[in-house]
């Protein structure tokens, strides 16, 4: 067989966190060109049609959702052979470091970091003893770049902050997923990179 765009994942199973909207539909559509069997994880079923992709309801922040997930691909599938942790969220009140709570710091730990963790911990052995597989871990800018006013130090140095945490324009490479567009409509990006916002659209 010619490997193309078209039929090069033909056979494959793989799974998209997030994959209801944003960046994640589009991997998920993406994959689904390519020939892959799609499953998308999200903890309500989009409203818009999913037509030949696989949908799973669960709650992936807690131990059990990512459990479910695991023992219902494996079950149904038999294996993965590609898993996309895209899902990631950041429910962090404004205020600065000083409101952050317990439950926060939990909060947010849970969903971007265990939840990946845990989902790879379910799939990675079937991978590594059937010698294929392909794990990716997918991050916003989020990870270099604190919420605006959110962190210790964006209250303490905010202009050293703005200046040495990233270059300029960084956000023109960005993917514009309706989260993007609602923290740059609240002028957060503008804030940090001191730019216009032409380079969002």
């Amino acid at each position: 067989m010619d490997f193309t765009l078209e039929n090069e994942l033909t056979g494959k199973i793989a799974l998209v966190t997030g994959g209801t909207k944003g960046a994640g539909k589009a991997i998920a559509d993406r994959l689904l060109k390519a020939g892959a069997t799609v499953i998308i994880t999200a903890r309500n079923k989009p409203q818009e049609p999913i037509d030949r992709m696989h949908f799973m309801a669960a709650d992936l922040s807690k131990p059990e959702g990512t459990q479910q997930i695991v023992d219902r691909i494996l079950h149904q599938f038999g294996h993965l052979d590609i898993l996309i942790n895209n899902m990631g969220s950041s429910e962090t009140p404004s205020g600065g470091f000083a409101v952050l709570s317990d439950n926060d710091w939990e909060s947010t730990i849970q969903t971007n970091l265990l939840a990946p963790v845990r989902l790879d911990r379910g799939f990675l052995p079937g991978m590594v003893q059937r010698g294929e597989g392909v794990i990716i871990h997918i991050a916003s800018i989020q990870g270099r770049l604190p919420l605006y006013e959110a962190t210790l130090p964006c209250q303490g140095w905010p202009d050293q902050l703005q200046q040495g945490v990233i270059e300029r324009g960084y956000c023109q490479r960005c993917t514009g997923t309706d989260r993007f567009s609602r923290m740059d409509q609240y002028g957060e990006y503008h804030k940090i990179f001191g730019t216009n916002r032409s380079v969002f659209n």
